[in-house]
């Protein structure tokens, strides 16, 4: 079982690597540069308006609440 999802873990990380290195090909960048943008810019900003539209989701289920209690 352990051989098993050692080898499936590793094939999805071979294929994030190619996947980043064709990408940086395609724009003229580097694997560190594409990286980079990915997990230090886009995957932050990304989690950060995830995290915006929960907490207006909470603030509008919480205004529709009182008000259906009215």
């Amino acid at each position: 079982m352990f051989e098993l999802i050692n080898t499936l873990i590793n094939a999805i990380y071979w294929f994030c690597v190619d996947f980043i290195i064709n990408i940086g090909n395609l724009l003229g960048l580097s694997y560190i540069e594409i990286n980079t943008i990915l997990f230090l810019i886009l995957f932050p900003m990304y989690t950060l308006i995830l995290l915006v539209m929960i907490i207006n989701q909470h603030l509008h289920i919480n205004r529709l609440r009182k008000a259906d209690q009215r």
